[in-house]
Parts: structure tokens; C-alpha cells; sequence
């Protein structure tokens, strides 16, 4: 018995470390664009505990200079908390704003020079995007991220750009830009389908002016001061013509919240319900099902991502632990570690604590097999004895 506490005792640290472990970075990258004729700046956060031996979602972060830490912070916290996947955050820095994020040119605005965004568009699709997928380990999921103009230019490549995105976070966007061009002269079952099969989130800050009280009066108003506003509407309103079994969208509106302030829980919101189906079932209690349960919730994220996800190795660990030391049930403990052996079997820990499973139920011999198998794949027992 003393033998098995002790290694129990291992498992447990073990398990703490591997979550607790921070190995968060951040760093500045300068590519060379031959779009742009110009170098630009990114800003890239890894998850923690980054691995090339993992694949990750990528989410872009445009206006990087003023979203990307709020945007990170965002994604590291639902990660940790299992809402959303691990994620490789970029952040796009600006050097011309209001050109690269104007698709249309407009000669009567201050906000110059503009449209540029063509240009732009193409730089992210022909060069940004392959350089990071060179660079790191990426998976085939991607996430854009526009706030104000550059809500302007996601909404753009949402309705009307290249298959580069899976899912879209649109923060109070400038839909206003040029008249409306964006929502213009579509034929809205030719374009809308575009979103078929992806998710948009829509944030819509309060933007009333204070003379005016409600949503339903801006809407009827026609002066500039509602024009903001109104151009989000109408951009909802748009959306939800749609046949909702094909496209998934949802809006919110914040009634608390500035143009100013909308981005930080605009982008929780948003990644909580792009995300919606990611979240693992919590097992507050183990049947004999949960072990199909969970191996099942991970083959549909796997389909719905476009890449394979398999069960954390401490996940497999820690359920088969407690189902050994909590629930007193070996015959659970045993499906959960054949999981954790399936999918990892070069994971030593998945040997010794197999090696534990069947030393408690009185199988010495098959245990020491395990062990052994255990340390020639690299476990220490004098290294996990100090």
C-alpha cells in the first residue's frame, strides 16, 4: 500500500504542474509584405504550454496595436477554463488604417487616404496566413477580429471575401463607411450563403445620441448622429433574413457599453458562442458511459473543427484517478486509462498508471508489465522519488 500511495501521491503533483505550468510568450514578428511594398508588424501569443506536436486555432486580431492584449487575455482565460480551444493569437499593428481597412474609396471622407483594402485583403490571404502556418503549428480554424473600421473590413470579407475564415468576432463595425456600400447592391441569397457553415458574432455598442432614447427612434431617424447605429441594424436586419438553419450568427446589443468600451466583452461574448459546442461534458458524476461520453464529445469536435482533437492526457489521467481513489470503481478506472493509452502511447505516465490499475486489483505480473514498458519510455522512478 505504501507503494501505491506514493505513486499516487506522483500523479497528483504531476497532474498540478502540467496545469499550473505558464509558458505563455508573446512576441513581435516583422514580415516582409511584396503586396504592400512595406514591412509590418504582428504581435503573437502562444498558448501555454505550447507544443509542435499539437495543432492550434489561430485567431487574427486586426487593429493589433490596441485589441491584441485585451483579445489574448480573453482567449487564455476561456482556454484555461476548457469554453474554448488553445488558441495562437495574432495581432495585425496598422501602418496606413484607413486604407487598408476601406475597400471602397471615398473622396468626401477625412478619413484619408482609403480604399486600400483590397490590397490588404490580399496581403492576409497570400501572405500573412501561409507565413504563420510555416512558422507555427497550426490548425485549419481560423478567427477574425474587427473593431469600428476594421469591423468594417470582417464584415467585408464575411459577406464578400475568400474562404480564409471559419468564424468571424464583429465588434460595432463602421458599416456607416461610403454609404453603406458594404450592405449594397448584393443579392442577398448569393452572398449570405457565403456564411453557410461558419459563425459570426455581431456586437453592437450604444451609440444613441442624447437627445435620443431608444433603438426604435434612432431607427426612424435620417441625421448623421443615428447614422452609426443604424448602419448596425441594418446589417443585423440583414442577417436575420436568413434561413437560421444554414447560417450562425447571433447579435448583441450592450446597452452599458460605448464604442469605446464594447471590444473586451464583446470578444468574451463573441468567442464564448462561436465556440458553444467546445465545452466537454462536466461529469459531476461517472456512469459507465462517461468514457464513450467524453471519447464521443471529442470525435465531434473533431468534425466540426476540421482537424483531429483528442482528450487531454490529464483529463484521461485525472478521471481514471479519480474513479480509482474517489469512486472506488476499477472497471471505470480501466475504460478511462484504455483511452488514455489509445491515444497517447508513448505517454509513460499512461503505462504506469495502467501498471497501478491492475497491481490494485491483485494483477502483479500484468502490472509489472506495464511499469516496465512505463520506464522505457522514459519514466524515472528514482528521479519521481526525490
Amino acid at each position: 500500500m505504501r507503494r501505491i500511495f506514493f505513486f499516487t501521491v506522483i500523479l497528483i503533483s504531476q497532474l498540478t504542474i502540467a496545469q499550473s505550468a505558464n509558458d505563455e510568450s508573446a512576441e513581435n514578428v516583422i514580415i516582409e509584405s511584396k503586396i504592400l511594398s512595406e514591412s509590418r508588424e504582428l504581435l503573437v501569443s502562444l498558448p501555454k504550454n505550447y507544443s509542435s506536436q499539437k495543432k492550434y486555432p489561430v485567431s487574427y486580431v486586426l487593429d493589433g496595436e490596441s485589441l491584441f492584449e485585451g483579445h489574448k487575455d480573453v482567449v487564455n482565460y476561456l482556454s484555461e477554463k476548457n469554453v474554448i480551444p488553445e488558441m495562437i493569437v495574432v495581432g495585425i499593428v496598422n501602418k496606413n488604417r484607413s486604407s487598408d481597412l476601406t475597400h471602397v474609396s471615398d473622396s468626401t471622407s477625412n478619413f484619408q487616404p482609403n480604399g486600400g483594402g483590397q490590397n490588404f485583403e490580399s496581403f492576409i490571404e497570400d501572405e500573412l496566413i501561409p507565413y504563420i502556418d510555416s512558422v507555427y503549428s497550426t490548425a485549419p480554424f481560423r478567427v477574425l477580429t474587427g473593431h469600428s473600421i476594421s469591423g468594417l473590413f470582417a464584415t467585408r470579407l464575411a459577406l464578400n471575401g475568400p474562404d480564409m475564415f471559419n468564424a468571424f468576432l464583429i465588434i460595432d463595425p463602421a458599416i456607416w463607411w461610403a454609404e453603406m456600400e458594404v450592405l449594397k447592391n448584393r443579392k442577398t441569397e448569393l452572398v449570405y450563403s457565403k456564411l453557410n457553415d461558419k459563425k459570426l458574432f455581431l456586437g453592437i455598442a450604444n451609440s444613441l445620441p442624447s437627445n435620443i432614447e431608444s433603438i426604435e427612434t434612432a431607427l426612424k431617424d435620417t441625421t448623421n448622429a443615428t447614422l452609426g447605429i443604424r448602419s448596425v441594424f441594418k446589417f443585423k436586419d440583414l442577417l436575420n433574413r436568413r434561413n437560421p438553419e444554414k447560417t450562425f450568427w447571433r447579435s448583441q446589443f450592450y446597452e452599458n457599453e460605448s464604442h469605446g468600451t464594447i471590444p473586451f466583452i464583446s470578444t468574451y461574448d463573441g468567442f464564448k458562442y462561436i465556440f458553444n459546442f467546445f465545452k466537454r461534458p462536466s461529469f459531476q458524476t461517472l456512469t459507465d458511459n462517461s468514457p464513450t461520453i467524453l471519447d464521443d464529445h471529442y470525435k465531434m469536435l473533431s468534425e466540426k473543427m476540421g482537424y483531429t482533437i483528442l482528450p487531454p492526457a490529464y483529463d484521461l489521467s485525472g478521471l481514471a484517478w479519480r474513479c480509482t481513489e474517489l469512486e472506488k470503481n476499477h472497471d471505470l478506472a480501466y475504460l478511462f486509462l484504455e483511452l488514455f493509452l489509445k491515444y497517447y502511447p508513448d505517454d509513460p505516465m499512461a503505462y504506469m498508471q495502467m501498471g497501478q490499475h491492475y497491481e490494485l486489483i491483485g494483477q502483479n505480473e500484468k502490472a509489472q508489465e506495464y511499469y516496465q514498458k512505463g520506464i522505457e519510455l522514459g519514466y524515472d522512478p528514482n528521479e519521481n522519488n526525490n
